[in-house]
């Protein structure tokens, strides 16, 4: 029986003209960057210094962000394809929440200025999801999918510990719930974080 060559079977010109196609979109989008208003802030930004130390999103790095400094470090392909997989694991489990009867809402606009702030700083965010239990109280749920890497610290690990910024986020979505008016209208008692380990689908 002849062997099989694999190797020249696969049709590398179609990867080939993919990836070339995916690269030029890529490089269109970072031609258009997003209008940046200097006193807007999104929760997955947050970070905060602690004895000189700046847990969560770099500071330097959003300086440059917001007054429109071109990347010096840009998206890459794989980096858009984690990017995309997460929205992927999203939806699925958001129409799963559906299919059992327990969602409410989804992509829930957050919108709120930071109390006493010199600059009056705006928090602008979405909440990915609203989810109603079996009590009749609502949970807000932030939706992460990780690397094995991650997972490993913060769902596998001895105590298993949200990353920091991810914490600050849900913390500024709990306020806008409790503290501001708009917020106390969707009755909405606890914020989670939904971990999702993108080698294994183990959530957390």
């Amino acid at each position: 029986m002849p062997k099989l060559n694999l190797r020249n079977k696969v049709p590398s010109n179609i990867i080939r003209t993919i990836f070339n196609k995916d690269l030029q979109i890529l490089k269109d989008e970072a031609r258009q960057p997003q209008v940046r208003v200097q006193n807007i802030s999104w929760p997955s930004e947050a970070s905060v210094q602690i004895d000189g130390i700046t847990i969560g999103e770099c500071r330097r790095a959003l300086f440059y962000r917001i007054i429109g400094v071109k990347e010096t470090d840009p998206m890459t392909l794989i980096g858009q394809g984690i990017c995309d997989a997460g929205n992927l694991y999203e939806k699925y489990h958001i129409d799963k929440f559906k299919k059992h009867g327990i969602f409410l809402d989804e992509q829930v606009a957050v919108e709120f200025l930071i109390p006493n702030s010199r600059n009056s700083i705006q928090i602008r965010g979405r909440i990915d999801c609203i989810v109603q239990n079996e009590d009749g109280s609502r949970d807000a749920l932030e939706l992460k999918s990780i690397s094995e890497y991650k997972a490993a610290k913060i769902i596998d690990g001895v105590t298993p510990l949200p990353a920091a910024h991810n914490l600050m986020q849900a913390m500024l979505y709990k306020y806008y719930l409790s503290q501001t008016e708009q917020g106390k209208q969707l009755h909405v008692d606890n914020v989670y974080l939904m971990y999702i380990n993108r080698s294994n689908g183990m959530t957390f």
